[in-house]
């Protein structure tokens, strides 16, 4: 097995998977007889179908002292990769029959570094909804969800407590007797940053009651 690492990002040289070069399905590159490619002299780009059907672009490098990147990308990518350089009969193995005209212009740049996210069918399975409903991709329908939830978590971010507040509750609650707050207050006020936010949260509450 001659297994070889992928990288969360071409400049970015954690580990996020990896592949066995013996057992890919498919490797196409744009090197020429002279060794040249997209990159430059001694530089360019190959796109590789890994035994697991993943695809993967591998930044080559035949420069002494560099080292190729490679990381995971979109099927989208790789179809349009090999529709640019010429890979027709790979496009219709792996994506099907050619239209009669193809536009081979570059697509719309990748929106980001990719990241890999385990997700369990019954999430996948409303993402689709969600993605067929908007008449969206998968990948658009997850970064506007996402988006969403983190709209929605900023609002719900509370504003920062000081120790005087903390104290201030501290007091109130060692006045009702409650031995609990004034435990976590205590905590709040050594550092604990859990405690702190639990009492940002009772300050909070009691300040939309007194609205």
């Amino acid at each position: 097995m001659d297994r070889t690492n992928i990288f969360a990002a071409h400049d970015d040289r954690r580990i996020t998977g990896w592949f066995d070069w013996d057992a890919i399905k498919g490797r196409w590159s744009d090197r020429d007889h002279n060794n040249n490619g997209s990159g430059g002299r001694g530089r360019g780009e190959e796109v590789i179908l890994t035994a697991g059907g993943k695809w993967v672009m591998n930044h080559w490098t035949a420069w002494q002292g560099e080292s190729s990147t490679r990381v995971y990308m979109t099927a989208d990518a790789a179809r349009d990769w090999l529709l640019r350089n010429e890979e027709d009969s790979a496009v219709e193995e792996y994506f099907g029959e050619l239209a009669e005209e193809e536009d081979r212009r570059p697509g719309r740049p990748e929106i980001g570094d990719p990241v890999q996210v385990r997700f369990h069918s019954s999430q996948l399975a409303r993402i689709d909804a969600y993605a067929g409903s908007a008449g969206i991709k998968r990948a658009e329908a997850i970064r506007q969800l996402a988006e969403i939830a983190l709209l929605d978590a900023e609002s719900r971010v509370l504003p920062p407590v000081t120790d005087e507040q903390v104290s201030a509750l501290r007091d109130e609650a060692g006045q009702a007797g409650d031995r609990e707050q004034v435990a976590i207050c205590d905590a709040a006020l050594a550092g604990d940053a859990s405690a702190r936010a639990t009492c940002a949260d009772v300050i909070a509450s009691a300040a939309a009651m007194g609205d």
